[in-house]
């Protein structure tokens, strides 16, 4: 066909090659799509049983469509806008905005579809993706199980990318670098339209303009509730931070019971790294770690740390207040030990 049209997107040059064979179909699939793309497909759709009715005619069951092959686009979103639903566009931000391409293996059953393998490069990151998309039940939402690695992701980058987009299939103005990004104003935007089952590693992350090495999170966004089984980062030189629990309203920040550990051999230099101001810190603190336990709301945040360096270790408890506006901490408790000290 020179063209075809399916709600209001134009695909042209499409070529759809069929042949039926004893136990399925198979074939090819070729077009320009929207968004300055292209895709070049096969396929295979095979059927579990074969029989035939009274009349002679062939009935195949239990049928499952395996496709092989590469697609690419200027603007993505222009690709799938046909295929997914507006609320979901929103959720992805102006991420599907630049170019990207694609090859992929899929597995699509009556329950299920299924991510193979894919190489996806888009953003600048080359993504090694696997998965499953599993249609809802009744009383549930749908359920994206996925699995991703990358050599580098530019966290930044794509944090900016995710703000709401005030225009579709748009290329948007660029961040100022020295934009603070709003983190409770960005999660209310992230409420996805089913639930996410995530395991995430990078080689490197860049965030907040810090590099870090070995990053990985496992975990899940259910109903909005979110749970981190594992998320963990390590810098060159012996950084580290590893981070577990749960937040039970995501979008609003809500119900937070999480654990964080870090470890750093040179104190002053990592705080200076994240422009904390340690002028009037002690010299020479040398290598420390940190536990941390938060509990509660935004607004009223309870902690429980344990800190050590320069040979001591610092106990405190209190609470976090107004933690998204202007923080500040009350009730707070500490108890310092250290062999010098009786």
């Amino acid at each position: 066909a020179a063209a075809v049209e399916f709600k209001g997107a134009a695909f042209s040059g499409v070529t759809l090659s069929a042949v039926l064979g004893d136990k399925g179909v198979t074939g090819a699939l070729k077009a320009t799509t929207p968004g300055q793309g292209k895709i070049d497909t096969t396929y295979n759709l095979a059927a579990g049983s074969v029989s035939r009715n009274n009349k002679g005619g062939v009935i195949m069951s239990d049928l499952s469509l395996a496709i092989d092959g590469s697609a690419a686009a200027s603007v993505p979103q222009a690709l799938i806008k046909p295929f997914v639903s507006a609320d979901a566009l929103k959720g992805v931000g102006n991420v599907l905005t630049t170019p990207a391409t694609a090859a992929y293996k899929l597995m699509v059953t009556s329950g299920a579809a299924s991510v193979t393998s894919a190489n996806v490069n888009i953003l600048d990151t080359a993504l090694v993706l696997s998965g499953s998309y599993q249609p809802k039940k009744t009383g549930a939402r749908d359920l994206l199980t996925i699995t991703a690695s990358a050599a580098s992701l530019d966290g930044d980058m794509w944090m900016k990318r995710l703000q709401p987009q005030s225009k579709e299939a748009t290329v948007p103005a660029p961040v100022p670098a020295n934009k603070k990004i709003d983190i409770a104003a960005l999660a209310k935007k992230l409420t996805l339209p089913m639930d996410l089952d995530a395991s995430l590693s990078f080689g490197t992350l860049t965030l907040q303009g810090q590099t870090y090495d070995k990053v990985a999170f496992k975990g899940r966004l259910i109903s909005n509730k979110l749970t981190i089984d594992n998320a963990g980062l390590e810098a060159t030189g012996g950084n580290s931070l590893t981070l577990e629990g749960t937040i039970g309203d995501v979008s609003a920040l809500k119900d937070v019971d999480l654990t964080i550990q870090g470890k750093t051999p040179d104190t002053e230099k990592t705080l200076k790294g994240f422009k904390v101001d340690t002028k009037n810190m002690p010299k020479g603190i040398g290598p420390s770690e940190i536990l941390a336990e938060f509990k509660g709301q935004p607004d009223n945040l309870s902690f429980v740390a344990n800190a050590k360096a320069l040979k001591g270790t610092m106990e405190a408890s209190g609470a976090l207040d107004d933690l998204m506006t202007a923080p500040k901490v009350s009730n707070l408790t500490v108890r310092v030990k250290h062999p010098n000290f009786v």
